[in-house]
């Protein structure tokens, strides 16, 4: 009870939004770090993702919006940003193809990305329909 550890570490992750810069962030962090006492603490990035939108009201948004309504039979709620990481950036701001992600399979049980994740059978079947839907309508309106 009396030993202290050598070393510890720490995982943070950045949610970043439109106009931020991952080298920006890192700056600040480390300046932050600094001012604070904590000058010997050692920062290695996993990735530097560059955020991105796209607008809901792009052709594929409308067509996901229409298509959760009819597959859900429900008013959609919708999130403009994605806690998620992915290359949405070099698609979206790169190629100028919008990104829209329709809902998941998932439920507050699901326990996303955890050991024991799970979904329903329901569920994932609904989701394969909403896909097909997106797929359909996306090639009807182009």
């Amino acid at each position: 009870m009396t030993v202290l550890p050598a070393a510890a570490t720490a995982k943070v992750d950045f949610r970043l939004v439109p106009r931020q810069d991952p080298a920006d962030v890192e700056r600040k962090l480390r300046r932050h770090l600094d001012r604070n006492g904590f000058d010997r603490v050692e920062i290695e990035w996993a990735e530097r993702e560059m955020p991105s939108r796209s607008p809901i009201d792009c052709d594929l948004g409308r067509v996901v919006l229409e298509a959760e309504r009819e597959v859900h039979r429900q008013e959609p709620v919708v999130w403009p940003f994605s806690a998620g990481t992915g290359p949405m950036y070099p698609i979206a701001e790169g190629l100028g193809v919008p990104c829209v992600g329709p809902s998941g399979a998932g439920r507050p049980d699901s326990r996303i990305h955890a050991p024991n994740e799970n979904v329903r059978l329901d569920d994932y079947i609904e989701s394969i329909k909403l896909a097909v839907r997106i797929l359909e309508r996306f090639a009807a309106s182009n």
